[in-house]
């Protein structure tokens, strides 16, 4: 966690330099001095600035959402594999294939669950997994090698 935290410090602080000082000094100088119909470089730097800006602040959400869905999926296997809740198990596994999680990924889920919360927990939702695996055609997941 903390090498996480110097390493966004450092890389944020980086970023920000670069399109401050060096970027900008670089555009002005160099590559903007015969732009059409007078328009500064500067002022042409910033509205790239401002339009990639926005674009990032627009599509972050969602695309965040659509990323994470896979890693969500899995978490909510071994939380419901952990606490034995049985009975949502099944749903929550035909959504993570619908999502895109394999046999094979969701296998290892259970087997790594396993190992914190015991193999009667993890054998069990093994047990629906592979119900529900067959009801939806997927198939089996082969064992880790």
């Amino acid at each position: 966690m903390v090498a996480w935290a110097l390493w966004d410090c450092g890389s944020t602080g980086l970023s920000a330099i670069v399109v401050t000082f060096v970027f900008s000094i670089y555009l002005t100088r160099s590559v903007g001095n015969d732009l059409p119909g007078g328009t500064s470089p500067a002022s042409l730097l910033g509205w790239a600035l401002f339009f990639s800006g926005v674009t990032v602040a627009l599509l972050a959400p969602v695309t965040g959402v659509w990323a994470d869905a896979a890693h969500r999926r899995r978490r909510t296997l071994a939380v419901l594999t952990a606490l034995q809740c049985h009975e949502e198990l099944a749903m929550h596994i035909r959504v993570a294939i619908h999502n895109g999680l394999t046999a094979q990924e969701i296998a290892e889920v259970l087997l790594h669950t396993g190992v914190y919360a015991g193999v009667p927990a993890a054998n069990t939702a093994t047990a629906i997994a592979q119900r529900v695996l067959a009801e939806l055609g997927e198939p089996a997941a082969r064992p880790v090698s």
